[in-house]
């Protein structure tokens, strides 16, 4: 009878060898990549949370100006985020303005895990019913995790800007 065919190089399948190699070149592959992508994340998930904050803080300002009563912009602070700094935290509330005895409908949102923010002032925005702030001075809002920040600043005259660095 013939000879059985066991492919071009002569053999049926891969080597043990052959697979621990592959799996250690991906392994020091991967550790290299690795610290440059946490910090990718991280930036990313502080950009996405400015870009909440922000929009949250535009949608308090339209509510406060249509509602005629204004909005208020409330930050909770959390002692998980002291590293942020003194006003540090994970949670905010927005809720329009609302006549005395009246249910005043309020939105916690809460930042991603990891990511805190920072508020350089009050611990409370308030928008009145122009749309500009009150008391009367800029506000800013940072979003921090491990080495990465951004900022939303709110001017005098309401006006939100998200400067990414």
């Amino acid at each position: 009878m013939g000879k059985r065919l066991r492919g071009a190089a002569g053999r049926a399948g891969t080597s043990l060898l052959e697979v621990v190699t592959a799996l250690s070149v991906a392994g020091v592959i991967l550790s290299i990549a690795a610290p440059p992508l946490r910090r990718l994340l991280a930036t990313l998930r502080v950009q996405a949370a400015a870009r909440m904050v922000r929009a949250d803080l535009e949608y308090a300002r339209m509510a406060g100006v249509r509602g005629g009563r204004g909005a208020v912009v409330r930050f909770v602070r959390d002692p998980g985020c002291a590293w942020a700094g003194s006003r540090g935290g994970r949670a905010y509330e927005v809720a329009p303005r609302a006549a005395a005895g009246a249910p005043r409908p309020s939105t916690l949102r809460t930042l991603e895990a990891g990511v805190c923010y920072d508020v350089n002032n009050a611990d409370s925005l308030v928008f009145n019913s122009r749309g500009l702030l009150a008391p009367f001075n800029n506000r800013t809002i940072w979003t921090l995790a491990g080495g990465a920040r951004d900022s939303v600043t709110v001017s005098v005259a309401g006006r939100i800007r998200h400067r990414a660095p």
